[in-house]
């Protein structure tokens, strides 16, 4: 069941500057809490593209880790050359692509 809480959670997400380009934004988006009324846990109610404790939403782990197995240069060119100041760590870029590659 829904409850009345809201809460902010921090998210890095793809958007569209004024010229087409896609920039990484962080923003605080404002998340809905469900309770089971079985055991009364609470969790987030989150975006479809943002994922449970990731930072990142899914279009910013997909362009980066499309980058790459393009590539379009190392783990750490990509990481610093596509998103600007929001860009993560090269060793998270690595971790998503070892995680996509056990998937596949």
């Amino acid at each position: 069941m829904l409850s009345q809480t809201r809460v902010l959670r921090p998210v890095v997400l793809l958007e569209r500057d004024d010229h087409g380009v896609p920039q990484a934004v962080e923003r605080d988006l404002t998340v809905a809490l469900a309770r089971c009324q079985s055991c009364g846990h609470r969790c987030r109610v989150l975006p479809s593209d943002v994922l449970p404790r990731k930072t990142y939403s899914l279009p910013v782990i997909e362009r980066l880790a499309m980058a790459y197995a393009e590539g379009e240069g190392s783990l750490r060119e990509v990481a610093w050359s596509q998103l600007g100041e929001h860009t993560p760590q090269h060793t998270t870029l690595q971790a998503w692509t070892e995680a996509l590659g056990a998937h596949a």
